[in-house]
């Protein structure tokens, strides 16, 4: 088990990460801490998930509303205020300033400050954007563009009404969409891009999360946007700096392939995860419904990781030339 200082000194680079002014010796040492113990990768999964989230809706929050304009925060304020009985305070005896030597006792004083005040004075900063924070991650998110389909190859779209083009912005909380035929690249604002093969169902949940219900996708993810995550129906791939592929299947068992980098395989479905597996470059595992995890071989070719649509190229990682770039070919 970690000592308190060890996880003191893991936090600290850990926001440093997530805050972007993080020397190169410093993340050297946090991807050596990683790599050398499974309870800190532990750890910096579970900070991860909070801490950047957290860090991410408060920033979110602060730039589509003024603090002072939320009614739902003053407004309970306000009530309790009203509400507030009478606090006694009683002065004790201090040292005069230094033109006298005079020791005088005070007598006993009540006022009447009112619980608003108390508020005010004692809140930091820290616990002030807290309560920020709380009102709009708790509350449910307005819906808001988190992606940009950047590019498509032979696109077809299951409903007229999902007939997303390239340049398409593509909004969280809105529905399914259901790739039935072709391939597209979608880039997520924090900076992941993904390949998208149909048959597949996928959500952008957010601009470091896509839910995958079915379909196949390969993950690029650089490191600044280190904790993007895919979620599958039983199973949650945290990315730490990586290139991977997912593919669910029909029966939602989900398979990961690891490419470069590495990641953190989280069993069991989401609200209920327990198993936590680091996986690196060359492994691959698949997640049952019942949350086991197991070894399977690695294929290499089996996810699209870039396309090109003015040739149509489609490319599996295999050896290519510049002229199969320019002149097309599958």
């Amino acid at each position: 088990m970690m000592a308190d200082q060890e996880q003191h000194e893991l936090s600290r680079l850990i926001l440093e990460l997530v805050d972007g002014y993080i020397s190169d010796e410093r993340l050297e040492l946090l991807d050596r801490r990683l790599m050398e113990s499974n309870e800190a990768m532990t750890f910096y999964c579970d900070h991860m998930k909070n801490a950047v989230l957290l860090k991410r809706r408060i920033q979110l929050y602060l730039a589509s509303s003024s603090p002072c304009q939320d009614k739902r925060v003053w407004k309970a304020l306000a009530i309790s205020e009203k509400t507030a009985p009478g606090i006694t305070l009683k002065r004790t005896k201090h040292r005069s300033d230094r033109f006298s030597d005079v020791v005088s006792d005070s007598t006993a004083k009540t006022s009447h400050i009112s619980k608003l005040f108390l508020y005010s004075a004692i809140l930091s900063t820290a616990a002030f954007m807290l309560i920020l924070a709380y009102v709009n991650y708790w509350a449910p998110p307005a819906t808001q563009s988190v992606a940009t389909l950047v590019d498509s190859v032979d696109v077809r779209w299951a409903l007229p009404s999902e007939a997303f083009n390239v340049g398409s912005r593509l909004k969280n909380r809105s529905h399914v969409p259901r790739l039935a035929e072709g391939v597209v690249k979608v880039a997520f604002d924090y900076g992941a891009e993904v390949i998208i093969e149909s048959p597949a169902e996928f959500e952008p949940e957010s601009a470091e999360k896509m839910i995958l219900h079915s379909g196949r996708v390969f993950a690029r993810v650089p490191g600044y946007a280190r904790g993007f995550t895919i979620q599958t129906p039983y199973s949650a791939v945290v990315d730490l700096g990586t290139e991977f592929g997912v593919y669910v299947a029909a029966d939602q068992t989900a398979e990961v392939h690891m490419f470069q980098g590495k990641a953190m395989l989280v069993a069991g479905p989401a609200g209920a995860s327990s198993l936590h597996q680091e996986i690196k470059a060359g492994q691959s595992r698949v997640v049952l419904q019942s949350g086991q995890i197991r070894e399977i071989p690695t294929r290499k070719n089996a996810f699209i990781r870039e396309i090109f649509s003015q040739s149509g190229l489609l490319w599996r990682g295999e050896h290519i030339d510049l002229a199969d770039v320019l002149g097309g070919g599958r």
